[in-house]
């Protein structure tokens, strides 16, 4: 005979509604957001009690306003309720135990006694009154029924207060009570046993996507890219035929709280939706925390790059973008990385430097110090794929000759299939640029001006400016240097092809009548090349 020992009980009593799954349902689709919520498609041949079909408790789905929807044949009516019913669960305390196992045989060490006391458990309460409710026990007095015929009555807190507690027999762990709970019914009419064709559709909260990418650079014009995301579920156990992950602008106005049909005391309020707007596509907050998650391993790669995973289906629905994998099976609580695409697009190199825009603070004297500019690495990406790139960050490594090197993390912004889009890598220290510009003539007086707010006359000078960039690539290849530069006043000539753009202007005293430019100049510098660029302009300033 096995002999068990409960010197502290500290199991649970963790009643649940989990028991009533939602039977005959089986999920044809869920559409996950980025702003954590989640649209989800269920059909089957649901079985009725009477004409009736149920879901129990935390087996009902915590739609939001305006989302959840019924479809069958003959359905006539769905209402919701609370109702009576019974839940088992783990037992949680020495009274629990002794419900739990009314019958069996125990030995009891009381508080402040030294003797045992053996007997069979007899839990003390009246008959059920009503059959058809069930038939639970409750009994706040309990006996020891012992062999010698006595029976010891106990009290509930006296039970609690055992220095020690054996049971004899095999024991139960779990236990009956009644609870009030939630009901969700699906009336079909009639009063006789069915089965019935049946859609529920609703919108959620708790479950997102969160996409990330991996560039690997393969050689100079080429390069593969690869999405993949990061599942976050907390909101209900999915086992889908189709699992779309939606890139766009989600707009669902009215789907801010819990659905009227659904709004019991126990579900908990929708909590605000946290955007963050520094990314294109409404990138959304992550707001999960990952700091007790254990980090995947990472997949092998050879020299050519990543293997290509199973890809998604992409489909454009109107203004959004849907990728789909097939047949995903995640549980409530769980994480989970998914590979979306994978595929190769061409690659270009471009070098960038941006020169800050001149200012009227120039009134006096331009200043003959060469000033260094940073010049920036930076790739464009060409979308040739199938798929839209939804805004993310990206990972960029070297690929090459089996070897990965990592080079930098920056974002990639929403790209439609067919553009580009630009990725910062990092500082080039190995293209070395500096600039300098001087004023080679000035006619003083040039224009007078009438404030209209004080009547006075302001007097501008006409500057002549010459402006100059001295280029050094000391990297050991050409490379595609772009430099820009807003400029106010009239341009003039450039040593080298500039492109122009004007720019609409403000109303103020040094804008009005100065013009404002962007210039760029794209220029290829061999290796060890070093170039100049010289280029003039004329401006107004204030004299002096």
């Amino acid at each position: 005979m096995f002999t068990y020992r409960y010197f502290a009980l500290a199991l649970l009593l963790c009643f649940s509604a989990s028991s009533w799954a939602q039977k005959g349902l089986e999920t044809e689709a869920v559409s996950i957001f980025k702003n954590q919520t989640a649209f989800f498609v269920k059909e089957g041949q649901v079985k009725t009690k009477k004409g009736k079909w149920e879901l129990v408790g935390d087996t009902i789905p915590q739609a939001l306003n305006g989302t959840l929807w019924f479809s069958a044949p003959s359905l006539q009516i769905v209402r919701s309720f609370q109702q009576e019913k019974e839940v088992e669960g783990l037992v949680s305390n020495y009274s629990s135990m002794f419900l739990a196992n009314d019958g069996k045989d125990v030995r009891l060490l009381l508080s402040g006694d030294t003797t045992w006391t053996e007997g069979k458990i007899k839990v003390l309460q009246v008959p059920n009154p009503d059959p058809s409710k069930p038939n639970i026990k409750t009994g706040a007095l309990f006996a020891i029924q012992m062999k010698t015929g006595r029976s010891l009555l106990l009290k509930q807190a006296q039970i609690e207060s055992l220095r020690k507690f054996e049971i004899l027999d095999s024991p139960n762990f779990t236990n009956s009570s009644i609870q009030r709970l939630p009901v969700l019914q699906a009336d079909f009419g009639g009063t006789v046993n069915s089965s019935q064709k049946l859609q529920m559709m609703y919108l959620r909260q708790n479950l997102s996507w969160k996409p990330d990418y991996l560039v690997e650079l393969l050689n100079d014009k080429e390069a593969r890219i690869s999405l993949r995301t990061t599942i976050v579920n907390e909101a209900e156990d999915v086992k889908t035929k189709s699992l779309n992950l939606v890139a766009g602008v989600p707009n669902f106005k009215y789907a801010n709280r819990i659905s009227d049909l659904l709004s019991f005391g126990y579900v908990q309020p929708v909590q605000p939706q946290r955007y963050v707007h520094t990314l294109s596509n409404a990138m959304v907050e992550n707001v999960a925390s990952y700091d007790a998650m254990p980090m995947p391993s990472a997949p092998t790669r050879g020299g050519n790059g990543m293997p290509s995973p199973a890809p998604a289906v992409g489909e454009s629905v109107e203004d959004l973008f849907y990728y789909t994998l097939k047949d995903v099976e995640i549980k409530k609580g769980e994480r989970a990385l998914l590979d979306v695409f994978s595929d190769k697009v061409p690659v270009e190199h471009i070098y960038e430097s941006i020169i800050g825009a001149n200012s009227y603070s120039y009134s006096t004297a331009y200043s003959f110090e060469k000033q260094t500019i940073p010049v920036l690495h930076t790739i464009k990406l060409e979308n040739k794929t199938d798929y839209v790139w939804t805004a993310a960050p990206v990972m960029v490594v070297q690929n090459k000759d089996n070897k990965i090197l990592p080079i930098s993390q920056d974002v990639l912004y929403y790209t439609s299939k067919q553009d580009e889009v630009s990725v910062k890598l990092t500082e080039a220290p190995d293209v070395a640029l500096k600039f300098s510009e001087k004023e080679i003539k000035r006619t003083n007086n040039t224009k007078q001006i009438r404030e209209t707010n004080t009547n006075r006359i302001r007097y501008y000078d006409l500057v002549t400016v010459e402006a100059e960039i001295e280029i050094q690539n000391f990297k050991g290849k050409d490379i595609r240097l772009d430099i820009k530069r807003a400029i106010y006043g009239e341009l003039m000539e450039s040593s080298e092809k500039w492109l122009k753009s004007p720019r609409l202007q403000a109303r103020s005293s040094y804008t009005t009548y100065n013009p404002y430019t962007d210039v760029c100049w794209e220029m290829k510098i061999k290796k060890g090349e070093q170039k100049k660029i010289t280029y003039t302009y004329k401006v107004y300033l204030s004299h002096y």
